[in-house]
């Protein structure tokens, strides 16, 4: 049995596959970048010199935090509740007019309290970052995701199974100075793409793709093969396998002792989030996927400035509906008490 991945795995095979699809319409106003670090400097190095503070959410991924800490920018973490929706009233009694960054995630592919979040807008002149790191081509109320807030980045590797790339979106004023080139992919990715045909040198290479040097030198733009496979995405057959892998993990859990994160409208879900009851569950569920060839994940990796390890936020695990594998197909599973 094929391992079961969270993030779908860049093969040539896919690669190839796509030659045969309509390419899809890109904005020329997008700028595709390696990843979605990359992005997030950009936008945030355009930004720097009138930010004086970024309000971040508690649950929050560390490389989110050490760009911004490359930058020197000053960080408020703002709570959210269990579902994940931004405490507003914590947000509008810290930002700093015409000075603050608001970075908003739609996690797991699922839409925040937009509603809500827009309203800052009629009363702070405040620049609404849109995280799209975990979604791609959802919406929230018929707007698609990266045209909700004013700037928007996400990372595509974590939904199509390519080397790196994110789209960074400036909604408004477009940025003056931003430069688009295309690459050959550099000699990492080169090495996570064979590693893909199993060769015996690369088949346990160690992904460096997306490490950022103390220098930020690996800040580049989207590579072609990443580019292409983007190009060429089959946007309603990978919603429907992800939708149909949601509904697998939906019914096979459901009596479980396990609390499913309730998602808004998962139109392409990035995984299937619950919370569990503490890291003993944590441990027995990530051993049961790997009993069977499923990677489940604890997320996220927390800042070290940031405390909930008493707060369900701290025990969230993820199963994977990755669109490569169609869960209901599998025929044995070990059983999950």
């Amino acid at each position: 049995m094929m391992d079961i991945t969270i993030q779908p795995k860049f093969s040539y095979y896919n690669l190839f596959a796509s030659f045969f699809r309509n390419s899809v319409q890109i904005n020329s106003t997008d700028y595709l970048f390696n990843s979605g670090r990359s992005s997030l400097f950009t936008l945030l190095n355009h930004e720097h010199k009138s930010i004086k503070r970024v309000l971040l959410p508690e649950l929050i991924c560390d490389d989110v935090t050490d760009i911004i800490n490359r930058l020197n920018i000053p960080i408020v973490y703002y709570p959210i509740d269990d579902r994940l929706d931004p405490n507003i009233d914590f947000i509008s009694d810290n930002i700093i007019n015409d000075h603050s960054i608001l970075i908003v995630p739609n996690y797991f592919g699922s839409a925040s309290n937009w509603d809500d979040i827009l309203k800052l807008k009629n009363h702070y002149s405040i620049t609404i970052v849109e995280d799209n790191a975990h979604s791609l081509f959802g919406r929230y109320n018929n707007q698609e995701f990266g045209t909700i807030g004013d700037i928007s980045f996400n990372s595509l590797r974590k939904i199509l199974p390519t080397l790196g790339g994110s789209v960074l979106k400036f909604n408004n004023e477009q940025p003056q100075g931003i430069k688009i080139s295309k690459r050959l992919p550099n000699i990492d990715e080169i090495k996570i793409s064979l590693s893909s045909l199993k060769p015996r040198y690369f088949r346990n290479y160690n992904p460096m793709v997306n490490a950022i040097g103390n220098s930020l030198s690996s800040i580049d733009f989207i590579d072609i093969f990443s580019n292409y496979i983007y190009n060429k995405t089959c946007k309603e057959m990978i919603c429907n396998i992800r939708r149909e892998n949601y509904k697998f993990w939906h019914h096979y859990l459901k009596n479980i002792d396990i609390e499913p994160i309730k998602l808004r409208d998962p139109i392409c879900p990035y995984v299937y989030p619950c919370y569990v009851k503490n890291s003993i569950d944590i441990d027995r569920f990530v051993q049961w996927g790997k009993m069977n060839n499923i990677s489940i994940i604890n997320w996220p990796k927390l800042p070290n400035d940031v405390n909930l390890h008493q707060s369900k936020l701290s025990k969230i695990i993820c199963f994977p509906v990755n669109h490569l594998y169609k869960l209901n197909q599998i025929k044995t599973l070990n059983e999950l008490h």
